[in-house]
């Protein structure tokens, strides 16, 4: 059996275990043509699961609600360029309301010049993660986030060459958690591995350093935002050897400078082009121990839960309809140490150092 599809089928063994009723899971993918290998297709085909080609499903929402197994959970897998549950995944909410138990994953691909060997790469890194050893990495955040409630602090430390700078969060609002087994009602993206801050008591300066952007749209991308799309894209890149220096106060970006003054111009224009892009939106923490900041210089969206942090900025993802853009990116920074209640939990600033959990 080749690599890929074992790994497909133990995963989803581990995977769909902890769902409710698991004996009686109907699993349905959709996915683009062209882009999966036939290892990845067999590998859904052999769990007995429903596989769809999207760019010939005229509507998602009537296949499912039409193809549901009596009394059956269904957990929909939408491996596609465009989502095909529209409105922000309102039609799957009346799916899992009116019809089913049911469970959406998303896998986020890129709107241009997509690969196979991207889709190949970043299902790779979804398979090979397990959901279990997410839930061991928050647990052990969460334990040392209940020392101090009233507020309880968190600090990110970056820098380089002995210059190091800090980030501080200290709130009561509570630490959101994405980790863990699918569960009913779950919308996810792939590979659903962070924990989130999605407040405004964000005050310091973070130096991103070897990371990278990710980017989500949250609506099909017109000829406007296009070049947005792709400058975001391309300024993603420049982290990978350049680094930029992001001062904040109380949630908004108030500058960002860089050593090499055509990085910290693209990252300008970006930045003060439109209001939402100066407001962070997430305070993020990545659990993935598969997941790294860049895919073949592509800032995928799965990329965020590399472990690490990240700060997202744009459009809200609780609620994407508040801002007049839709498109929301994350500043990925691998190379930072984290401290909860000043309780040392992650550490890797030094680029020699290997990532340390605490």
């Amino acid at each position: 059996m080749p690599l890929m599809k074992k790994r497909a089928l133990d995963y989803f063994d581990e995977y769909l275990s902890k769902i409710k009723h698991s004996h009686n899971i109907q699993i349905i993918l959709f996915y683009d043509p062209g882009y999966f290998s036939t290892d990845i297709i067999d590998a859904f085909r052999e769990m007995n699961a429903m596989v769809i080609n999207a760019r010939i499903c005229n509507n998602a929402y009537e296949t499912v609600k039409k193809n549901h197994r009596k009394n059956s959970i269904m957990c929909i897998f939408e491996f596609t360029v465009e989502t095909i549950f529209p409105k922000d995944k309102s039609n799957f909410r009346y799916i899992e309301k009116n019809h089913t138990s049911a469970a959406l994953t998303t896998l986020e691909l890129p709107r241009y010049n997509l690969t196979q060997v991207q889709v190949t790469e970043t299902l790779e890194r979804w398979l090979k993660d397990s959901p279990f050893e997410h839930l061991k990495i928050a647990d052990s955040f969460f334990e040392k986030l209940e020392m101090k409630k009233n507020p309880y602090s968190l600090k990110f430390i970056t820098g380089k060459q002995e210059v190091f700078y800090k980030l501080t969060v200290e709130d009561i609002s509570p630490i959101m958690e994405i980790s863990g087994p699918l569960e009913i009602g779950d919308i996810r993206f792939a590979p659903a591995a962070e924990l989130y801050y999605g407040g405004n008591q964000i005050n310091g300066s973070l130096l991103c350093n070897r990371g990278a952007l990710s980017i989500l749209p949250f609506r099909s991308i017109n000829r406007d935002e296009k070049d947005l799309y792709e400058n975001i894209l391309y300024a993603g890149k420049m982290l990978k050897d350049d680094s930029v220096l992001l001062t904040i106060q109380a949630g908004t970006i108030i500058s960002i400078e860089s050593e090499n003054s055509y990085v910290e111009k693209v990252f300008n224009d970006i930045l003060f082009s439109h209001y939402a892009f100066t407001s962070i939106v997430e305070v993020g923490i990545g659990l993935s121990t598969t997941s790294f900041p860049l895919i073949y210089n592509w800032g995928a969206t799965s990329n965020e839960a590399s472990l690490g942090m990240h700060l997202g900025i744009g459009a809200d993802p609780t609620n994407a309809n508040n801002t007049t853009t839709k498109m929301h990116f994350d500043f990925i920074c691998p190379q930072v140490q984290i401290m909860v209640n000043d309780q040392l939990f992650y550490n890797n600033i030094e680029p020699s150092t290997a990532p340390r959990l605490n």
